[in-house]
């Protein structure tokens, strides 16, 4: 039985990590062993989990991957709030559930997160859902959902944000501002399902070069369109899932590579699942119509006893992205070729314990290679690539969670890369129902352990925190700490 306050998170379709300690939506996954969120406040947050990058990240809601076909950036960028959310899964992709739509709550939230004032409050009631966030002065966002008994929604969200120093050093872009609008409709009834998801973006910068700014108030503009339509077959012990997909760009990015105002890709998916006693076999097949290219990525696994042994195999197709996407720092690549990694698992549960170990083989895997002559990221396929890692979380004992996980790329070439982390990824964490520890060693930029020590006290509706207390200084220009004093009111 799923309850609202437990996150589950699923690693295997078998051995699950189960938290009880709920803090907040993102607070409590990012205290998960492998799961590292990367955010400056809550409408820009990238979601990595054992070294994946954010593009290999699917989003999944009500068994819609709702990724912005754009950039694949603001997964979370999503018109619902944390009351909205009754549980998580994970496995290479995140799946949220909202389930439960007439449950009565209301949270109120503010403090201060650094040096601004911020307020939160969150609204769920009979078939409404709103949201309003404000920090007074990076940016803020408010949304609101309407349900559909228990077969979908219609939501909106605006976020607007400073983005200096997100996206790239701010001695490349010293002044970054974006605004995003999302609209979010799905719909399930009986075997069949409908996504819509509308995502209009406008990012105005300034470009320096040599300290000096040749390029004032760039403006980028960005309207992507995902449509989806699934069927579900169930027959005894597997299950077959159609879908046709198709993915719209309309940008001025666009215009200025293939001279024209749009661009769509066309696919036909198809996911078989097989459940036989401790075996479980799955293949998917992704079909892109435009080229006449295909994925097919076969998984399975076989449980005995206390161990799981399974093998996972992931593959996708570039993204608007990497394919069309220049600016004055960035310049992308129309030839790339798909991801693929192969990903064997071996893990061991008892009732106090959960151990995992893995490899993975990297093939193809995209990112930005930064060439010190022409100061610019090319977007390209790297060689093969080797990684590996292990993962370790108790079960509940004494209110008290315990987190442990590493992981190691193994790259031999010295490049200087946009979003892969070279380093290795360490991470221990502490959670229990008043203090929370992070201790991560996982920063692109500045190489060291980061302590990250949290307290919150919760009577009765009331919740008193403080997030990344020893925090003084900013780790790097890329990604600023959460750290924040705040008081919290859940009511139901």
């Amino acid at each position: 039985m799923i309850i609202l306050d437990t996150i589950l998170v699923l690693s295997n379709e078998n051995f699950s990590y189960i938290l009880k300690n709920e803090i907040n939506f993102e607070k409590t996954i990012n205290y998960l062993p492998g799961v590292y969120l990367k955010n400056r406040f809550p409408s820009s947050m990238n979601l990595n989990y054992r070294g994946l990058l954010f593009n290999q990240i699917g989003i999944y809601i009500d068994k819609f991957e709702i990724n912005d076909p754009q950039t694949g950036h603001h997964n979370f960028n999503i018109p619902l709030n944390s009351l909205d959310i009754s549980y998580v899964k994970l496995r290479n992709f995140l799946t949220l559930s909202t389930i439960n739509y007439s449950e009565k709550k209301i949270n109120f939230e503010f403090g201060q997160n650094r040096e601004r004032l911020f307020n939160l409050i969150e609204l769920k009631i009979k078939n409404l859902s709103l949201s309003y966030y404000n920090n007074f002065e990076i940016g803020h966002y408010y949304q609101i959902a309407s349900y559909i008994g228990d077969y979908g929604f219609f939501g909106f969200r605006r976020n607007d944000f400073d983005a200096t120093g997100f996206f790239s050093p701010p001695t490349i872009l010293p002044f970054a501002y974006e605004t995003t609008t999302v609209f979010l409709g799905i719909i399930n009834y009986k075997q069949l399902g409908f996504l819509l998801r509308g995502h209009f973006d406008v990012f105005l910068y300034d470009y320096r070069k040599n300290d000096t700014t040749i390029i004032k108030n760039l403006k980028n503009e960005h309207f992507s369109l995902k449509s989806q339509v699934n069927y579900v077959l169930n027959y005894k012990n597997s299950i077959l899932e159609l879908s046709y997909k198709r993915e719209v760009l309309s940008s001025n990015i666009v215009q200025k590579f293939l001279n024209r105002q749009f661009t769509f890709r066309d696919f036909f998916k198809l996911n078989s699942h097989i459940y036989l006693r401790n075996l479980h076999l799955s293949i998917g097949f992704e079909y892109l119509l435009d080229n006449k290219d295909y994925l097919i990525t076969p998984n399975f696994d076989i449980k005995y006893k206390d161990l799981l042994f399974s093998i996972s195999t992931f593959s996708r197709f570039p993204n608007f992205l990497e394919l069309y996407y220049q600016d004055p720092a960035n310049v992308s690549n129309p030839n790339l070729k798909p991801e693929f990694y192969l990903s064997p698992e071996i893990s061991y549960q008892n009732k106090f314990i959960i151990i995992k170990t893995f490899y993975r083989y990297n093939y193809n895997l995209i990112d930005w290679i930064y060439n010190n002559d022409s100061l610019k990221f090319y977007a390209q396929n790297l060689k093969p690539i080797n990684s590996f890692g292990f993962e370790l979380f108790t079960t509940e004992f004494y209110r008290t969670q315990f987190g442990l996980s590493f992981f190691k790329y193994i790259i031999n070439e010295n490049l200087n890369l946009k979003y892969l982390d070279k380093t290795p990824q360490f991470k221990f964490s502490i959670l229990n129902k008043f203090i929370s520890l992070n201790v991560l060693y996982i920063e692109k930029l500045d190489e060291k352990l980061r302590l990250i020590f949290d307290i919150h006290i919760r009577y009765k509706f009331i919740t008193f925190g403080i997030d990344d207390i020893f925090e003084k200084n900013y780790i790097n220009d890329w990604i600023k700490p959460s750290r924040k004093i705040y008081i919290k009111f859940l009511k139901e």
